[in-house]
């Protein structure tokens, strides 16, 4: 399951120790509930010394990338819409003064150069997914399958993350932290935990293909058994309501 952060006073908060500051990507799922085209700021994410992915839209769509003083504005014109999940990604990297904007997994055209200078500012204590650090931007909508790497990623993994893979598949070797949002201090991989924080509603989650492994469901109750299923190769798994689908060797399902 997804979490549906409200806009008012909730949001997840992740260590900053999840993340690099000088170089790396931060992806995610999100469906935003207002449309792009409204007048608001409100932030994807952010860290205690101002590096976010935002939107902000007046007479045009627009989104921006803002990097400890170094800012890019995208165009993003019926690349989203709302209430519809979409795949966010940035990358950044101070030494390479690269800035980069993903949606859906295509490479964002830019409206406005980069400009400002790089900071020398670390991230502070942490990272926020659904608001800015100032807390007076909140994210309003679905929120799933957020993550981040130590490289800039290549267009062809990104293009793989929006096609649904999981985080774990792709570049693996280069994951520092993997929250899924599929429960509240919700589980995942790397350094530090998401805290989610006013108790979000928990909504359908997006599609996602994940490794193979052995599945098993819960702890048996008085009188009933265990049911345990090793997945035949090539088969995958399928969330609640779902339609069974033969996927790659290795790679299973949940949404």
């Amino acid at each position: 399951m997804a979490f549906d952060l409200n806009g008012t006073t909730q949001w997840a908060t992740i260590p900053s120790a999840a993340a690099n500051f000088n170089v790396g990507t931060f992806v995610g799922w999100f469906a935003p509930d207002i449309a792009p085209d409204s007048a608001s700021l409100l932030s994807l994410w952010d860290t205690d010394t101002a590096r976010y992915i935002a939107y902000k839209n007046a007479s045009v769509n627009q989104m921006r990338i803002y990097c400890d003083g170094r800012e890019t504005v995208y165009t993003t014109t019926g690349l989203w819409t709302a209430g519809t999940f979409a795949h966010f990604a940035m990358g950044y990297n101070k030494t390479g003064n690269v800035q980069t904007l993903w949606i859906n997994g295509t490479s964002v055209s830019v409206a406005v150069a980069g400009a400002g200078t790089w900071g020398a500012n670390t991230f502070g204590t942490n990272l926020y997914v659904g608001r800015n650090a100032p807390n007076n931007s909140l994210y309003d909508g679905d929120v799933a399958e957020f993550a981040t790497y130590t490289v800039v990623l290549a267009d062809a993994d990104v293009a793989q993350l929006a096609r649904g893979y999981s985080p774990l598949l792709v570049r693996p070797d280069k994951l520092m932290n993997y929250t899924p949002f599929i429960a509240n201090g919700t589980p995942g991989f790397g350094t530090g935990l998401a805290t989610l924080v006013a108790s979000p509603t928990q909504t359908a989650h997006p599609r996602v293909f994940m490794p193979h492994r052995r599945m098993q469901r819960g702890v048996a109750a008085a009188g009933s058994t265990i049911t345990t299923a090793n997945l035949p190769g090539g088969v995958g798994y399928m969330g609640s309501g779902q339609t069974r689908a033969i996927q790659p060797a290795g790679v299973s399902y949940m949404g």
